[in-house]
């Protein structure tokens, strides 16, 4: 049973005294704690549950469990009385653990409230850093429409440009498909023979062939050779006698320039992704450097919760950490106790009875019942009786004793020891 919790239970086969039959009638409990006065249940008055076949239960008012050892009395009009010693346990949770150190002492070189504070301002300004890069990334879906290319298994893929064109297109054009509705203003073609005319004056260029030849005013006063048409004149450009549809076919095309673009913008691409997909590692290794420069984990600091642990835990090995022996509570396994205390009961009326010579035997995880090393039974007072366990005694999961008296009720307690 655990100490000092409510919504327990414990119960006990009740005996008819006349025929030894299951006990069915009202059946009430007085409770002993650490061996003080006893009183009658504070639940109902002590009132028990008869669940069937002559067995009653008693759930104890948190009160009454706040001992380190219990007994609970059983009795009835016509029934043999009954009963059941037992020793606490305290609660496996955290509201029950030891301090770390005399009065939680050993906490205070951890980590504070303004270190952790500290941690948390520089995990912030490299997440603050790295978003300043991210936030020029589009927000469409790298590789889709008004998304950024992606290095790797689209990073060729074919974009189909509408519309005008601002700036310089670098690399080459694999080829245009569409060739049909190209066309220069009036402000480029005169552009361009401008140039031809003023800018392109080197001797050689093609600017200054083309005064020379033409003149003023060109060719209506051109003298010394036959006037040459259209169909004669020699295209610009080589191979010689290649054809003009030839030369614009050999283009580049958009699939072209898309793969020149990517190619040029790979390292580029993938140092903008690699930003956009921080692997665990990574944050780990930003937060163990902030940790490390904020001095938090220290070997001086791990030693000092170390000291502190190794004063209270035991390490079993195969079972995991757990509190040292002699901070266990409970019966334990295999270790003698001394004054372990019975209440003998009169034959007849059930009451307690005083003066008697008890002998006690115990059987240890179902074997026969035996002396062993139990101590003489001695009186105490109002039908309480002491004996003292040894060491051999108690060692099994489960111990069961039989205390008998000429004229007295043979009394049974079943104990389950702990590691």
């Amino acid at each position: 049973m655990k100490k000092n919790v409510a919504s327990q239970a414990i119960g006990i086969q009740m005996i008819t005294a006349a025929d030894g039959s299951a006990f069915t009638s009202a059946v009430t409990v007085k409770v002993t704690g650490d061996n003080g006065t006893q009183a009658t249940g504070l639940v109902g008055s002590g009132a028990c549950t008869h669940k069937g076949g002559g067995f009653h239960t008693y759930a104890p008012a948190q009160a009454e469990t706040n001992y380190d050892h219990i007994g609970f009395t059983f009795s009835g009009s016509g029934a043999i009385s009954a009963t059941v010693q037992l020793y606490t346990d305290f609660p496996q949770s955290g509201d029950a653990f030891g301090l770390v150190g005399a009065t939680g002492s050993g906490l205070t070189s951890l980590a504070s409230a303004s270190n952790l504070a500290t941690v948390a301002g520089y995990i912030d300004t490299e997440v603050a850093a790295i978003k300043t890069k991210t936030d020029f990334l589009p927000s469409a879906t790298a590789g889709a429409a008004g998304g950024v290319f992606i290095a790797g298994s689209n990073a060729a893929t074919t974009a189909n440009l509408t519309g005008n064109i601002t700036g310089n297109v670098t690399g080459s054009v694999g080829s245009v498909t569409d060739r049909t509705g190209f066309s220069l203003s009036a402000a480029g073609v005169q552009a361009i023979w401008d140039a031809l005319e003023s800018a392109l004056t080197v001797v050689g260029s093609i600017g200054k062939k083309l005064v020379t030849w033409l003149g003023a005013p060109y060719v209506d006063t051109y003298t010394g050779n036959t006037k040459q048409t259209g169909d004669a004149f020699a295209r610009l450009g080589a191979p010689a006698g290649a054809s003009v549809s030839a030369d614009i076919a050999d283009l580049p095309t958009n699939a072209e320039l898309a793969t020149s673009q990517a190619s040029s913008d790979d390292a580029t691409l993938a140092a903008i992704a690699a930003l956009n997909n921080l692997s665990a590692a990574q944050v780990n290794a930003e937060a163990d450097t902030a940790i490390l420069d904020a001095g938090l984990a220290t070997a001086t600091n791990l030693a000092a919760v170390k000291t502190v642990a190794d004063a209270i835990l035991d390490d079993t090995g195969t079972s995991g950490v757990v509190l040292r022996t002699a901070d266990r509570g409970g019966i334990r396994k295999n270790t003698a106790l001394a004054n372990f205390e019975i209440l003998m009961t009169d034959a007849t009326n059930h009451n307690p009875t005083t003066g008697k010579a008890v002998s006690v035997t115990r059987s240890i995880d179902g074997g026969a019942f035996s002396a062993g090393t139990l101590g003489a039974v001695t009186e105490l007072s109002n039908g309480i009786y002491k004996f003292s366990f040894g060491a051999a005694d108690l060692n099994g999961n489960v111990i069961t004793l039989r205390a008998v008296a000429t004229g007295a009720d043979d009394l049974f307690i079943t104990i389950w020891t702990s590691p």
